[in-house]
């Protein structure tokens, strides 16, 4: 198996993927409807947001480390800010972490598909 260690350099102005790491109150790049859906924090029973379950599962599987390495910050700066030097599995690992944040927008759609063919079925059958 060949192992490829080359660096590129790539650049993502507009990064969605800092919100979510920021949790920030507001979005830059995610619709408030959306945004507010993903960092909703119902204080009745301590859950987390989805925002927050997103950076805990990127660590949990080691696609962010936890750890406040000197390299692991680099990588964050990275990731999270406006791009530089990626390696080939350093480009999948960001391709991954922006696909688990479209299956939660897409799991958002489907609960608001569901309601509305509730309120449907309830109100104008």
């Amino acid at each position: 198996m060949l192992i490829n260690k080359r660096k590129i350099e790539f650049y993502h102005n507009d990064n969605a993927l800092t919100d979510i790491w920021k949790n920030s109150d507001v979005s830059n790049y995610f619709p408030s409807s959306i945004w507010y859906y993903l960092t909703y924090e119902n204080p009745n029973n301590n859950e987390k947001s989805l925002a927050k379950l997103l950076v805990d599962k990127w660590m949990l599987f080691v696609q962010i480390s936890s750890e406040k390495k000197k390299s692991t910050n680099k990588t964050v700066e990275v990731y999270f800010g406006k791009g530089g030097q990626y390696r080939a599995d350093d480009l999948q690992n960001r391709a991954d972490m922006l696909d688990q944040t479209e299956a939660f927008v897409t799991l958002m759609k489907q609960d608001l598909k569901i309601l509305a063919y509730e309120i449907e079925k309830l109100y104008f059958k």
